[in-house]
């Protein structure tokens, strides 16, 4: 999905703001289907750029459910 793709180019590039708008978008697309993939993708997006921001209580929440969807 290019969405994914975009976030990733914002968070190698640490384009903190685009970053943020787009992870809003993806949330939006993701609640709209099912692809594990997608979600999966996206959790470890958000755990990213919430390290890069420096709310790293956030950072680990995301950490955790992508480990506990991994597993499961």
């Amino acid at each position: 999905m290019q969405l994914l793709g975009d976030i990733e180019k914002c968070l190698n590039e640490y384009k903190v703001q685009p970053a943020a708008g787009l992870l809003k978008a993806a949330e939006q697309v993701a609640r709209l289907c099912d692809d594990q993939e997608l979600h999966a993708k996206l959790l470890a997006y958000q755990a990213s750029y919430h390290a890069f921001v420096r709310d790293l209580d956030t950072a680990l929440a995301y950490q955790r459910k992508l480990i506990q969807r991994m597993l499961s």
